[in-house]
């Protein structure tokens, strides 16, 4: 730890409280610090406190759950297992609420007193009226997050933009994608859309037109060729599907992969006459390695 005393030194440490209460801040603050890494400011679940809710009587629930950890304003609490019965939900919602406790140590002080000292806080679910705020003592269940959460968002930076375009023998493709890397997934999350401008310069089934759309940056390329399949819509100016120009099918989704360079290949279908609209959809998951 960062933060520590050395108790290896000979010649009778002067220990007392304020050494004590250090020893105490070192595990707290640091064990808090990483606690705070994988969810918000709170309430999360750390772990356990598995909630069970099963309907009673009329508008009555009853909750059990699981033992767990949760923390809440920079808290680590300990949730007993427990359960409570007859929440009214028709005025009442499930809360969590904090309850500390202060006792005395088993033996007194120097000066025969024995204050309370040795403190705790343990969680229970109770009932609070529908939409009460939080407060230092409860909260709302729904609320609660799972471990993790800000730790996955802090691994999934903003949103960048490529934009996307084709020569007009390849149909003239206009459009952009948002991307972003999942760190801890090691996947590239992607979403947008393309519009084929010239579709009647595709070729036709049984050889489409290898359409090269654009390049993601380093960083953002897969290390082998990941193949896939999106939505794709190609309509008249009434807004009628559209077979591809043999009349084999109708044209509904678009065949492509990313390759291990990072470039982008559609495979567009060549619409029958009449098409005004052909648009792909773009929504992929890609894994990087």
């Amino acid at each position: 730890m960062s933060k520590s005393i050395d108790l290896s030194k000979l010649g009778g440490f002067p220990g007392g409280q304020a050494a004590l209460a250090y020893l105490q801040a070192a595990v707290i603050e640091q064990f808090a610090a990483l606690s705070q890494n994988g969810g918000l400011a709170g309430p999360y679940s750390l772990y356990g406190f598995e909630v069970t809710a099963t309907a009673g009587v009329g508008t009555l629930m009853n909750y059990s759950w699981t033992a767990g950890w949760i923390m809440y304003q920079n808290n680590l609490v300990k949730v007993p297992a427990g359960t409570y019965d007859g929440l009214d939900t028709s005025v009442d919602a499930p809360y969590v609420l904090l309850t500390p406790t202060s006792v005395p140590r088993a033996l007194p002080f120097n000066d025969a007193s024995t204050p309370n000292v040795i403190n705790d806080v343990t969680a229970a679910i109770y009932a609070e009226a529908i939409g009460a705020a939080d407060t230092d003592t409860y909260f709302a269940l729904s609320e609660l997050l799972p471990y993790g959460v800000a730790l996955g968002q802090a691994n999934r930076p903003g949103w960048a933009t490529l934009a996307l375009s084709s020569i007009s023998s390849e149909g003239a493709v206009d459009g952009s994608l948002l991307y972003k890397k999942d760190a801890i997934a090691n996947t590239l999350l992607i979403n947008g859309s393309a519009v084929v401008t010239l579709p009647y310069n595709l070729a036709a089934l049984p050889a489409p037109t290898t359409v090269n759309i654009g390049v993601f940056p380093a960083g953002f390329i897969p290390n082998y060729n990941w193949s896939f399949i999106l939505q794709a819509r190609a309509l008249d100016s009434g807004a009628n599907w559209l077979k591809d120009s043999t009349s084999t099918q109708y044209i509904t989704d678009v065949q492509g992969y990313i390759g291990n360079a990072g470039g982008i290949v559609l495979y567009p279908l060549k619409p029958v006459a009449g098409c005004t609209v052909y648009v792909i959809e773009i929504s992929l998951v890609v894994p990087l390695d």
